[in-house]
Formats: C-alpha cells, structure tokens, sequence
C-alpha cells in the first residue's frame, strides 16, 4: 500500500478493506454465512402483518364499536358486548335529526340492516294515526317503523319518556294498537343476524373464517354427537358436519358412527329429530350449507301480541363468534403495544454483530443448528463447548416432541439481552428468534411463540380460545387474590402489566412450556424447570388436561408438515392452518 493511499484512508476518503488475496475458501465461506444474517435482517422493512383479519368489512365492523376488554366471565362478556352494540345503535339512531333525512338519502348505520334478502324493511312512520300513538307514548319527534314478514313495529329514535317494549292502544279504541320497542333492544338483535350473515359471505372468501364458525358451532351443538346417524335422507351439510367431528360411513347398518367406537345411542332418523330441534338444525345448516339467515326468525306472533327476540342457540353462537374476534382484537392491539416496546429499544438484539471473531464465525457455520434454522449467531462470549451439548439436546426435542419441525425462514441468535429485561425474545416481523445465553431455559418459551408464527397465528386460532380462557381466569384470579392480601405480583404499569401476561400469544408459549414440563414430564437445559416456575404458571387440573389435549394434538399434526428445498413457509404454514 502505497504513502498516498494511506493518506487518503487517513482523510477517510476511502475505505481501508483488509486485503482478501490470502483469504482461504473456508474464510469466504464464512464470510458469506454471515451475509446470510444480513439478508433476514433485511425484512425488516417488509412489515409483515398479522392476518387474522383478512376481510376489510369485518375489521371495521369490529373496530367501529368500543368494545371494552372482554371479562373471562361468560355472563359478564356478554353483557359488555351487548351494551357496546346497543350503545352504538342509540348514537347512530340520534343523528337522525329529521325524517326527510331518512327518506331522502337514509341512514348509512341502518343500510346494515336494509336487505330485502334477510326480511327487512326500515323506513319513517306514515300512518297518521299509527305514528301519533307512538309519539304520544314515547314523546319522540322521529319515529322510524321496521317491518318483518307482515308484522310492522314502531321505535322512537330519542324517547322522552319511559316505556316498555310491547303492545299499545288508546283506551277510546282498544281495536287499533301497535307493537313498540326500544330501538337499541330492537336493533341488537337484527345487528346479531346480520353478523352472522356477513361472517358467512366472508368465509366463501376466507377458509380461516370457515373454519373458525365451523369450529365453534360443533362445541354448541355437541349433544349431537351422542347419537348415530341413520343415512337416510340425510342432508349433505349435516353428513359433512358429521364428517368433521370424527364420523364414518358404516355400509352395513346403512349410519353414520363415531370413527372413535365410543357408545352411541341407537341410530335416529334426521327427520324425526329435526321436529324437535329444528332451531339447532337451522343454525347448523347455515353454518355448513349454502343459505343466509332471515330475520323472520326474530319474529313470534302470538294472537295480538308480536315479540322480537333472538332464539337461544342463535343467541348463543353470536355470543361466541364476536367473543373470539373482539378478544383477538384486543389481544392484536396489545401486541402492536410489545412491538412498539421493541421498537424503542436502541440495542438491536435481532442485528448481527460486527467483528465477530474467525472461530465464532467457523463454529455458528458448522454447528448442526443450521439443519433447523436459516442462521445461526453466538455471541463471542458463548462458551463453544458447551454448544454442542445444547445442540444435542435441542436435536433430542426436535425428533421426539417437535416431530422433525424445521424453520429454514427464521434466525436464531444466542445474545445477551440484558438491556432489554428479558432472557428470550421472538420477533415476529422479521423470524428471529434471540436467547440470552446465560438463560438458556427461555428457549422452548421462544420457540413456541416461533411456532405459533411460523403456523398461521395458532394462539388466534378459535381451537385455542377456552385454553386462553381457563389460562387468564386463573391468573387474574391469583393476581386478585395477592393483591387481597396486600401484595402485588404484577405493576399496573410498564411493559410486564397483567394485559401483557394475558396476551394468548404468551399463554400460547407458557402452555406449550407446561405440556412439557408438567405433561411429558421433559427435563431439559432447554425448558424452565417446573419448580422455578411462577404465578404464570398455573397449577390446575382442568388447564392442564385442555393443555394436554391440544398439545397432543398440535405436536401430532406437525408430521403431517412436508419439507421441501424451496418451499414458501407461508403456503405450507396456510395449509397447515386448514386441517
């Protein structure tokens, strides 16, 4: 190197490279593995959303309504969800200022519910008479009056006065009367129809949906699995119901039986029971067949008196549907909060250190981690003997309990993480899983929440929810009862607040950790043992046979997962989503 072009080096002109002439292959080789860190490092500018909501008309129905977060107690969710409805419906029904409004361009709240395929049909009272009665009962200026099949009811948009939903009349001339009702009462219900009817459009467009309404109308109407099936005459929705819920085809008896052998009542003709359940039949038939709901199901007539109420198993699978989407609503904005937190955090665990020593380099290249992963990085302080030993132990797991998993599109780095007050961290947006080496017990806990990423979001998946929900009941339970008795286990502030715990994506990792430790009884310098667990922890006999059960099931689906050079770790992860 010439005087000349030290000066320049000097003046920072250009760039003093080392000279590469005496480089070895091996060398290169290296040097080009960790160019391979840098290339996952890359999507981080490719923000990669989660899609749990893919249709853009379900995202805003839910997030137009201030749903607060749901209470794990049934009764109490379902009370804050209706409130949060009917809430909204009084506020929409306010800005209805005059009837010409109504008329002339309508309201865009009521369109919702304006269509002549459900039964409906919204518009501003005319009966002169009609419309005087309900004024002079409810003192409202604007009275808007809602037909179904042939029976017309009549709702005050701001009433003056109380009064009851039900039946009305002049004394003078008890002949003429009219059904009246509350317009967030009447409204609730016709909102629960119509997003039941446009949860079923997107599922043509959305297998997760599908499989999500599908899921959750089997754990309803469970009592039908206790029975055969004989085939005649059946329906094709209802034989492909039976289908999913683990039913086969038995020739002989011309039934359809539990695939599983366990006793069944005698084989029952559909027709016969259908007389007696027809509402259970119904429901079931428009989750799995090809129609949309009327809202004549709403309506029960009876001499004089006409009620709008919906029906209890109708009732019952709206609850259940917008409990799971509204909760992972919630669980989604709090986990925007953590990777918000993450953002902030100046020391990048997820970046490649510079200036890693040759033999580091030499040892992340060769080290049998690269089968499961698309990088591997130790940190110059790792002790490289003791790699191996935790490499065996991984490959242990990986056969026995993972079934063979591998992740080619995710990163995984042995760091030190003291900045950011964690031993483990997974980031989701660019596949890098990072461990502070000095805790390697927090690599399973990291590892599930890459699971449930690599997988299609599995903690959102409706398969998950009642574990969720045991999970969080426990823990808010426990953290209630020490805050009885004077201490407090979590802040009501900062990053590890009780919200954080109840993320599913964390129960989703903390269960995965107990089915190993409390269900396979694993023992491993991969897993937190069970003794050092904590309050986040919960010891249960009902959580953990859930835990047990759905682990079992997860684990053992994973065989199923092909492995190919090449293949796109979404379109595998969407097919393993589907089954």
């Amino acid at each position: 190197m010439n005087e000349t072009t030290n000066l320049f080096i000097m003046l920072g002109l250009i760039e003093d490279k080392p000279d590469k002439s005496n480089e070895s292959q091996e060398d290169k080789d290296c040097m080009n593995y960790l160019s391979e860190g840098e290339r996952i490092l890359s999507l981080a500018r490719e923000k990669k959303e989660r899609v749990i909501f893919k249709t853009h008309n379900l995202t805003v129905r839910l997030c137009d309504l201030k749903y607060p977060r749901l209470d794990v107690e049934e009764y109490k969710a379902k009370q804050q969800i209706q409130s949060a409805i009917e809430r909204e419906i009084k506020k929409n029904l306010k800005e209805i200022k005059t009837e010409e409004c109504l008329s002339s361009k309508g309201i865009p709240f009521l369109l919702h519910f304006v269509n002549k395929n459900y039964g409906c049909k919204i518009e501003s009272a005319s009966n002169l008479f009609e419309k005087g009665l309900a004024r002079d009962v409810s003192r409202s200026n604007i009275i808007l009056t809602i037909k179904i099949k042939d029976t017309t009811f009549y709702l005050p948009c701001s009433p003056g006065k109380r009064f009851s939903n039900g039946s009305y009349h002049y004394k003078s001339n008890p002949r003429h009367f009219i059904h009246m009702y509350h317009a967030e009462n009447f409204f609730y219900p016709l909102f629960g129809i119509n997003w039941l009817n446009q949860l079923k459009m997107d599922s043509f467009d959305d297998p997760d949906i599908e499989n999500t309404m599908k899921h959750l109308i089997r754990d309803l109407v469970s009592i039908l699995e206790n029975y055969k099936w004989d085939m005649t005459d059946l329906p094709k929705w209802f034989s492909s119901y039976l289908i999913d819920c683990g039913y086969q085809e038995n020739t002989i008896h011309n039934c359809y039986i539990k695939a599983s052998g366990s006793e069944s009542k005698p084989a029952t003709l559909y027709k016969d029971y259908f007389k007696s359940h027809s509402e259970l039949f119904n429901l079931l038939s428009f989750v799995y067949g090809d129609s949309y709901l009327s809202y004549d199901i709403l309506l029960n007539v009876s001499g004089k008196s006409a009620m709008i109420d919906l029906p209890y198993y109708y009732r019952e699978y709206i609850f259940m549907t917008l409990r799971h989407y509204i909760a992972n609503i919630h669980d989604l904005a709090e986990e925007e909060k953590h990777r918000n937190e993450l953002k902030r955090i100046v020391a990048r665990a997820y970046q490649t250190k510079k200036n890693i020593p040759k033999h580091v380099i030499h040892k992340m290249k060769s080290s049998e981690l690269n089968t499961y992963f698309g990088f591997i990085e130790f940190d110059e302080d790792v002790d490289l003997n003791l790699v191996d030993s935790i490499t065996e132990e991984f490959k242990k797991l990986n056969q026995n309990i993972f079934n063979g998993y591998i992740s080619k599109n995710v990163a995984l780095r042995f760091r030190k993480l003291g900045k950011h007050h964690a031993t483990g961290l997974y980031y989701p947006s660019i596949d890098t899983m990072v461990v502070d080496f000095r805790h390697p017990t927090s690599f399973i806990h990291e590892y599930f929440h890459m699971l449930d990423d690599m997988l299609g979001d599995l903690s959102m998946k409706c398969e998950f929810d009642q574990v969720a929900l045991q999970y969080q009941q426990l823990l808010i339970s426990s953290v209630e009862k020490e805050r009885e008795e004077g201490k407090e286990i979590l802040p009501k502030k900062g990053k590890y607040n009780l919200n954080y715990f109840l993320r599913k994506c964390e129960i989703f990792a903390r269960c995965g950790e107990i089915h190993l430790f409390r269900n396979l009884h694993i023992v491993s310098s991969l897993l937190k043992p069970e003794e050092t667990s904590y309050f986040a922890y919960p010891d249960d006999k009902i959580l953990n046979s859930m835990i047990g059960e759905y682990y079992t099931n997860l684990l053992d689906r994973m065989k199923n997962i092909s492995y190919k050079t090449g293949e796109d770790v979404y379109e595998k992860n969407l097919h393993f989503a589907s089954v």
